[in-house]
């Protein structure tokens, strides 16, 4: 009966998702937006982290898609303009949600149509050399509040 319990115990220990984690880069969340079907070009939003004394950068790729483009979208009073960044720069001991900080990452040339529910791979490689393998669950975002 222990043994039973043991066992159950480390199943769901093993089934319940941790942050993913390259050395003091910690992706806490990743999802996709697949976005309204004639747009053909999903948003990826990460919750990710520098836990580090120094800045660190990354980029994106993803298992499902040719390439990914960072974006910081920046307002006017006319309309909101996409800055392409080549770069995710992270200072040291921050925390970035992208939806919360106007930053997406665009998914281009798809190998298949996102369907609700689907888990994506995200590959963030670091400035340093390492290789991290975030799954992205692909959802619709929540309707967001006006900007000023």
């Amino acid at each position: 009966m222990i043994a039973r319990r043991a066992e159950l115990l480390l199943l769901l220990g093993l089934s319940c998702s941790a942050p993913a984690r390259a050395a003091d880069i910690v992706v806490h969340e990743a999802w996709i937006d697949p976005g309204p079907p004639e747009t053909q070009v999903p948003a990826a939003y990460l919750d990710i982290e520098n836990t580090g004394a120094s800045p660190r950068s990354v980029t994106l790729r993803a298992t499902v898609a040719e390439s990914i483009s960072i974006y910081r979208a920046r307002y006017n009073a006319d309309a909101a303009v996409l800055e392409r960044l080549p770069k995710l720069q992270l200072p040291p001991h921050t925390r970035l949600r992208f939806q919360d900080s106007d930053m997406l990452a665009m998914l281009y040339g798809l190998n298949h149509a996102l369907k609700p529910d689907e888990k994506v791979n995200l590959l963030i490689d670091t400035d340093d050399g390492r290789h991290l393998t975030v799954p992205a669950q692909v959802r619709p975002a929540a309707p967001a509040a006006a900007k000023p």
